[in-house]
């Protein structure tokens, strides 16, 4: 060790005998009195480290992240909340990213069995298995979900809201030589995810670290129930050697006050019927068909126009863990094992129908899913439904364990494989997470159920979306149903596979055929964090396991 260090020394004092104005840095020095180097620096220091280091006048060089965030995979949370740091702090010279490119390599040995190999994927031992698959692109170079992310967090022009009363936005040059009015800006104004106006901004001359302030003449005419944004943005005005005239180099949406309550639907004159056997609630409504299962706890069959979208006892249960991340869930996936997450034995403790009116129907529910190590969870749900076909989800949930991490509080539902239309308004297109979604603009989004399986080499939980106010899962005919939030806002994912079918897969191309569409509707969702090689997702983003109350609603609907 002090011959390493010793080495390195030496070098360091080579090289400022050479030329000492060259700034140099080398991590293994650490930060203080003791680095010769000109930088601090360290990898993966948290964000409260890092604020703190800015903060403190014994450090008085500039502080480096040689590594602030790890792009292994389904990753790389959290890089706007450091790069606001960045921003604040002149002391802070920044961070760099592990790393930019997956390193995955073609084996094409058998030509019907190809893959972007990772360690091992040639047979070779020893090796590292997943370690060096990371990068913010594939290994093709084509986008991961981590590009949109990184792009926003570098973007060099800031745009924030001042006074969204008064439509006032201030603009900052974040630029060091570059004046802003070598970048045309446009806004444009979206109702539910479909832009209704758009304008131009007038030319800005911001120099370089100055801001300003402007005034966006939008107008709306709110309808009830919609949602509002405001988008900025701006483009190259000419050709460079890295991107056409039109590329957008900074954008920023912001959610504008203008909403109003939406309006209740008039109810179908049709009325419910309701029977209650020994083994199932059976409800029937003008054109759908709804049964229970009191053995399951949940629904058996919802039949909407003769045809039922549910697989065999495929209605909502609660949902606590997913396919990990490799290798940043493994810190959590442990405890998932431990406490038995993944094969919870549920018992239905009791089922309670009633006729609440001839259009209205409710029925209660109560669970209880016994685990490992005595873990527990007792679920309490009541289903409200009326004649329109709308099912309103009440859920109350307690656990014996608070301190435990889960992967997510929210239902699967196991669908027909036809639902495979999926269009929602919510953060998109690419999946987002609650640590990696300040890239992602809440937008009217399309896609199939297969595409929207994140193509990670190594098949693992992926496809969520935040902010979703509501999402529709439809068939060919048009028979389908709308998920739709009630006082919060949902996370959403509809993939061709469940996190059973996905953990244990090595490779994409060894997924079995798909046995239908997995809905999976949450409340919270662990943010994805940098743990790989980092810091686990940070305190905010962390799902506990402690007593949680939820609504959601199904709205059934069909071809006519």
């Amino acid at each position: 060790m002090r011959q390493w260090r010793s080495n390195f020394r030496t070098a360091l004092s080579t090289i400022k005998a050479i030329d000492p104005t060259r700034p140099t840095h080398y991590q293994g020095f650490g930060i203080g009195k003791g680095n010769p180097a000109d930088l601090d620096s360290e990898m993966y220091t948290s964000v409260q480290d890092v604020e703190k280091n800015a903060n403190d006048p014994a450090l008085t060089k500039p502080f480096y992240l040689c590594e602030y965030a790890h792009a292994m995979f389904n990753s790389m949370g959290s890089v706007d909340i450091y790069n606001d740091l960045f921003d604040k702090y002149p002391q802070l010279l920044g961070g760099a990213i592990w790393e930019w490119q997956d390193q995955g390599i073609y084996n094409d040995r058998d030509p019907n069995h190809h893959i972007t190999a990772f360690g091992g994927g040639f047979g070779e031992y020893p090796n590292d298995q997943y370690f060096i698959h990371k990068g913010v692109v594939f290994s093709d170079r084509s986008l991961k979900p981590h590009y949109p992310e990184l792009k926003h967090a570098y973007q060099w022009i800031s745009i924030r809201a001042k006074d969204l009363e008064h439509k006032v936005f201030t603009i900052k040059n974040r630029y060091q030589f570059t004046n802003l009015n070598a970048f045309p800006g446009k806004w444009e104004l979206t109702e539910d995810g479909t832009v209704i106006s758009t304008g131009d901004l007038a030319a800005l001359s911001i120099d370089p670290g100055k801001e300003e302030d402007i005034t966006i003449p939008y107008t709306i005419q709110p309808k009830p129930g919609a949602a509002y944004f405001l988008r900025i943005s701006f483009d190259l005005s000419a050709d460079q050697i890295w991107a056409k005239k039109g590329y957008e180099i900074a954008e920023q949406q912001f959610e504008l006050p203008q909403g109003l309550p939406a309006p209740l639907e008039p109810a179908n004159p049709g009325g419910l019927t309701l029977t209650d056997a020994k083994n199932e609630v059976k409800i029937k409504g003008p054109d759908f068909f709804i049964e229970f299962d009191k053995e399951k706890g949940t629904f058996s069959k919802i039949e909407k126009d003769g045809q039922n979208i549910l697989r065999d006892a495929g209605g909502p249960m609660l949902h606590l863990w997913r396919a990990p991340h490799r290798k940043d869930d493994m810190w959590a996936d442990e405890n998932w094992e431990k406490k038995g997450l993944k094969t919870i034995q549920w018992v239905t403790d009791e089922v309670k129908s009633r006729q609440v009116s001839p259009k209205i129907v409710e029925i209660k529910v109560s669970l209880t899913g016994t685990g490992k190590q005595n873990f527990t969870v007792h679920h309490n749900v009541v289903y409200t439904i009326n004649s329109n076909g709308l099912i309103n989800v009440d859920n109350d949930v307690k656990f014996t364990d608070p301190t435990l991490i889960l992967a997510r509080i929210g239902v699967r539902l196991l669908l027909n494989k036809d639902l495979s239309q999926f269009d929602y308004l919510g953060r998109g297109p690419m999946e987002n997470y609650a640590d990696r979604k300040s890239g992602f603009d809440v937008g009217h989004y399309y896609n199939t159920v297969n595409k929207e399986l994140t193509p990670y080499e190594k098949p693992m939980e992926c496809g969520n979306h935040e902010d979703v106010r509501w999402a529709n899962l439809v068939t060919q005919k048009g028979v389908g149903i709308k998920i739709k939030k009630v006082d919060s806002l949902l996370q959403v994912a509809a993939l061709p596979y469940s996190d059973e079918e996905m953990e244990n897969v090595e490779y994409k191309i060894d997924l079995p055929k798909s046995k239908g569409t997995v809905l999976c509707i949450s409340h919270k969702t662990l943010g994805v964090g940098s743990w790989g090689c980092g810091p686990k997702p940070l305190e905010p983003y962390l799902v506990y396991a402690k007593p949680t109350n939820f609504s959601y609603q199904i709205q059934l609907f069909g071809n006519n």
